[in-house]
């Protein structure tokens, strides 16, 4: 079954399960195994924000757009005039690319320089 709209939910999905799985390392050898009792080890400190805050909420916005794209995408399907192809949801996932990217830019995170967008 190779249509859109499975591409989109299979995306979802995805994009849903890496939400919830990036963190969990962090969470299960602090909490569970008890390794940090009363703070995070400053080596930890930039894994721990980038699995259990950075990463996560990338996954989750990217989820959310998707969400967006398949109602764009199942508004154009209800309309007779516009057809939807493979290449109007690849053009839908690539947009909701970019909004992930500035979403990111925007709150301050920067992945690749480590510096902070944000003049506080």
């Amino acid at each position: 079954m190779r249509s859109a709209t499975n591409m989109i939910l299979v995306a979802m999905a995805q994009s849903d399960m890496l939400t919830g799985l990036w963190p969990l390392p962090c969470y299960l050898y602090f909490y569970t195994l008890e390794h940090a009792v009363d703070y995070v080890p400053d080596s930890w400190c930039f894994i721990y924000h980038c699995l259990t805050d950075y990463l996560p909420t990338i996954f989750h916005t990217a989820s959310v757009w998707l969400t967006v794209g398949l109602a764009v995408h199942r508004c154009a399907a209800a309309s007779p005039a516009i057809t939807t192809t493979t290449t109007t949801i690849t053009t839908i996932i690539i947009i909701s690319g970019q909004r992930i990217l500035t979403t990111g830019r925007i709150a301050g995170v920067e992945f690749f320089t480590g510096k902070s967008t944000l003049n506080v």
